[in-house]
């Protein structure tokens, strides 16, 4: 059975991370096991069956190994992220039950950094460029250890300076395994939002902090942007959409009276690009600082962080079972792949050789007939997917031209911004807050266009409809490569004596299996895009074009004294010069990258199942063994491989 613990109360929560620590190592012990045999089993395999295997699989040994290792390290990172100033560490001290975590009003968390059990306080800093790793004791007072910790995980400027650092604490919360990951501010650059989004595909569980204190609190395209980007590097990460928890931070913020109309405002951005939300399971509401408070002066746990603690408590085990089901998903589909190429092996033994000569003959002339009607149908999809592309480009474009936007973008709130004292300083805060402005508007309005949805369904049903019949084109192949003529023979069956054919669909899978994460990748992508900094790619824009000391005094001095109307007329020239191309350019990229993936692995997939299946007519037809041996050889090899796949 997969993981189940039974209901704790808050103050249990140490001892509930060990219950489900110790259960997921023996289901990852069991797996690995199950792992290291079948890789024995393929290690003695035909050297044919092997090859084809490969060309089906590409790299599968080296995946076989690396899911191995990971099964065996036990590793269970619960990854922490949000937006800067969110209150990330102060979230993660709050868990741990201690300050742990230093924090810094005038620098970021530029660094993963992983929170591990220790028998004592150390810390190991891992360097970017293959320099040996920088370890020590943390000792002395709390602000001499938070010190000595900051050094190595803030930083001024947005630039990564070490691969992660490790702080082991002796913390009950922290058991064999289970680990908590602070991580960089989303949102601030894009080199670190790929840290972020690079690590969530090893995490377990995410925990997304949210500023409730900021104007619209959620930002939905910074968080789903995250997840996509994982996705998008390594689809089989396991990443479950209900394996997340989105803590909105500072409630005590918002007023009692407005409370249930921020929530439903809230809720709704959320569930625009997060379909599978569940805000009664999925999202707390509570203040970070308030609970530790609560925590020093030792009333207990706020009623606040007990619902957030019994939430992780149900938290983990969906992310522990969706990574494990991953790994498991890989060696299942490995195998039937296997039971495949090695039953076809006795399907061919099982007839003569002047009835398999031409049926082989026949299969290859139906493999090259599949491989055209794929080439013909990628075109046409590519055509069909261009058209409905360019119909979404002309109206964001419209869009971006409107006056309704423009309009929208004469307003702007300046509580935030501050004085600037360069014209460095003036041109990276007037792009950093016109770029989310019109970003944030932007999603807005696509994500609420009809027009835009109509548009995405057609190229979706187009390519779901397209890739169903290539994949029954090859199904019809594997199907005719598993029955003879006069059909199998005794001989040549299974170990449960069912005919081959009977075991094609249960046996014989065309695509890995993937998780309940295509749920979020049906949600459409214009809703998560960041506009700004990518579409609109302009020279320095004459506002900010200051060439003499005394121009560039003047641009700062007339920036201070309103950045209301200065930002309002910089986004006005800014839209100005964009151009379609430029929209069309990003859209394009954000396509291939987002929506496109999924869909390129699936034909990817049925591509390679295809090079296998036709190296594997080639085998058949060079045989140069008996039937008999042939039969004699592979018979105990397919009974053992359905034993593997039963286990």
């Amino acid at each position: 059975m997969w993981l189940e613990v039974t209901p704790v109360t808050s103050g249990q929560a140490a001892s509930v991370l060990k219950e489900i620590s110790d259960k997921n190592r023996k289901l990852q012990r069991d797996l690995s096991a199950v792992l290291k045999e079948a890789d024995l089993f393929i290690q003695r395999l035909d050297v044919d069956v092997t090859s084809e295997i490969e060309k089906n699989i590409p790299g599968f040994r080296f995946e076989l190994n690396n899911v191995c290792q990971q099964l065996e390290s036990g590793d269970c990172p619960i990854l922490v992220a949000g937006e800067t100033s969110a209150g990330k560490s102060s979230l993660l001290n709050l868990l741990l039950g201690e300050d742990v975590l230093p924090q810094s009003l005038l620098s970021t968390t530029h660094v993963i950094c992983e929170l591990k059990r220790g028998t004592r306080k150390r810390v190991v800093v891992h360097s970017l460029d293959g320099d040996d790793d920088i370890q020590f004791d943390l000792v002395g007072s709390e602000e001499n250890q938070k010190r000595e910790i900051s050094k190595y995980i803030y930083s001024k400027e947005k630039v990564p300076k070490y691969k992660k650092v490790e702080i082991f604490w002796p913390s009950p919360i922290l058991h064999e395994g289970i680990f908590l990951v602070d991580s960089p501010g989303v949102g601030d650059d894009s080199k670190l939002d790929s840290i972020t989004s690079n690590y969530l595909s090893q995490a377990c569980a995410f925990i997304y902090v949210i500023n409730t204190a900021n104007a619209g609190g959620v930002q939905p395209d910074r968080v789903l942007r995250i997840i996509q980007q994982s996705l998008s590097q390594i689809p089989e990460s396991g990443f479950h959409p209900k394996s997340a928890i989105f803590v909105f931070n500072k409630w005590d913020q918002v007023p009692k009276w407005e409370e249930e109309e921020v929530k439903v405002q809230m809720i709704k951005r959320l569930q625009k690009s997060w379909p599978e939300l569940d805000p009664t399971s999925q999202v707390f509401y509570m203040s970070v600082q308030k609970a530790a408070e609560c925590q020093r002066s030792g009333v207990g746990p706020t009623e606040d962080f007990t619902k957030l603690l019994e939430g992780i408590r149900c938290l983990l085990p969906e992310g522990l079972v969706s990574k494990l089901k991953i790994s498991y998903g890989f060696l299942d589909y490995l195998l039937r792949r296997t039971y495949y190429y090695i039953r076809a092996r006795l399907v061919a033994a099982a007839e003569d050789v002047d009835k398999k000569t031409p049926r082989i003959q026949s299969l290859r002339q139906l493999l090259d007939n599949s491989r055209k009607r794929l080439t013909d149908s990628l075109q046409t999809l590519e055509a069909g997917t261009e058209r409905c592309f360019e119909s979404i480009v002309q109206q964001l474009y419209d869009y971006l031209k409107s006056d309704a936007l423009e309009n929208e973008l004469a307003s702007w709130d300046t509580t935030n911004i501050a004085e600037v004292s360069s014209i460095d300083d003036l041109e990276s805060t007037v792009v950093e807050n016109v770029d989310n402005r019109i970003s944030n508007v932007v999603s807005e309005w696509i994500a609420a266009s009809d027009a835009v949805q109509r548009a995405y369904e057609e190229m979706n049903t187009l390519k779901t409809d397209i890739l169903r019949s290539f994949e029954d084109d090859i199904r019809k192949v594997e199907e005719s490569i598993l029955t003879t003529v006069d059909d199998a023979t005794p001989a040549a069956q299974p170990a449960d004596d069912r005919p081959l054919a009977d075991t094609l669909t249960e046996e014989s899978p065309l695509f890995r299996p993937q998780t309940a994460v295509l749920g979020l990748l049906t949600a459409p992508v214009w809703a998560v895009l960041t506009v700004a900094a990518a579409v609109i790619s302009l020279p320095v824009i004459g506002l900010i074009a200051a060439q003499t000391s005394i121009e560039k005094r003047r641009i700062m001095n007339r920036f201070n004294a309103d950045p209301g109307v200065y930002m309002s007329e910089y986004a006005r020239e800014y839209l100005k010069k964009l151009t379609k191309d430029s929209v069309r350019e990003f859209l394009s990229e954000e396509l291939e990258k987002l929506e496109m993936r999924m869909e390129r692995l699936k034909v990817n997939e049925l591509e390679t199942t295809m090079e296998a299946n036709k190296k594997l007519l080639e085998d058949l037809s060079g045989e140069v063994r008996s039937n008999s041996a042939v039969i004699r050889e592979f018979q105990p090899v397919a009974n053992e491989c359905q034993a593997l796949i039963r286990d």
